[in-house]
């Protein structure tokens, strides 16, 4: 299956959430090595990204209002940066996953609830029936 870099950060943080939740032993298992999957290409992407900010200088500071980003060399240099971090983040790669995670509701709890939101976003990715 074939995801950018930008959706691996986006599926990394609906699989976190996935980890947290009690399914059975099969799913659990494939949820958690998806997440392992996905994890070792962020972090690949982490070490680009940080070498990107060496190389053009930038600051970045954690404020109230977000990050704050700004760089030495001027507008020119924050300009290259974002158009590389762009090409980054929508840069594809495979993701070696053999099939869709099933998981059947049909055996859960009554208390085990997932969000929409983190349905959609693994949708390629997980099948509830």
């Amino acid at each position: 299956m074939e995801l950018t870099n930008g959706e691996a950060y986006t599926v990394n943080s609906a699989l976190r959430t996935m980890v947290r939740i009690k399914l059975p032993v099969k799913p659990s298992l494939q949820v958690a090595e998806l997440a392992v999957k996905i994890g070792e290409r962020i972090k690949v992407v982490e070490e680009v990204k940080s070498g990107l900010v060496d190389t053009y200088k930038i600051d970045s500071k954690n404020g109230t209002g977000g990050e704050v980003i700004s760089s030495k060399d001027g507008e020119k240099a924050l300009l290259e940066f974002v158009e590389k971090f762009n090409e980054l983040m929508s840069d594809t790669w495979e993701l070696e996953h053999e099939k869709r995670i099933v998981i059947d509701t049909t055996n859960l709890g009554d208390d085990v609830r997932i969000e929409p939101s983190v349905l959609l976003t693994l949708s390629k990715l997980i099948e509830v029936v």
